[in-house]
């Protein structure tokens, strides 16, 4: 992904002003270790078949997207007040949640997790959630 933005302020930050910075976000649920165990898993399977996929680590992280989207750098804080007073009020890390559906060369077997929290991540190459912004805390 390429992200371009106009300055005309005076302070900079790689040639644009902090406050014009566009930054693209990933608002996301962050697993269980049910889901982060099978992930794992099934990444590692993948990867010896194909080594130059990615791995799932710190920057790359098994998650279920709830939204992406541009935003200025200087929304960031109210955006996450914002999404976890909805994730508070929705009761996220309640939800029990189903993958399910075959993988292409043999059956997949459905398994149940939980969120274990809410984030949001920047987006990096690819669309990836590759660096956490905000670890959102959610009222019960």
């Amino acid at each position: 992904m390429i992200f371009l933005a106009a300055s005309a302020g005076p302070r900079s930050e790689g040639g644009l002003a902090i406050s014009d910075r566009i930054i693209a976000i990933d608002v996301l649920l962050q697993p269980d270790q049910t889901m982060v165990s099978i992930a794992n898993a099934l990444n590692a399977r993948l990867r010896g078949n194909y080594p130059g996929g990615y791995a799932l680590d710190a920057t790359h992280a098994p998650h279920v997207t709830l939204l992406q989207r541009f935003i200025q750098a200087k929304d960031l804080d109210a955006v996450a007040a914002a999404v976890a007073r909805v994730a508070s009020a929705e009761r996220a890390t309640d939800l029990q949640l189903r993958a399910t559906g075959p993988l292409r060369s043999e059956p997949f077997d459905a398994f149940t997790f939980k969120p274990a929290g809410v984030a949001i991540y920047q987006l990096g190459n690819f669309g990836t959630a590759s660096r956490k912004l905000k670890e959102l805390a959610l009222n019960p």
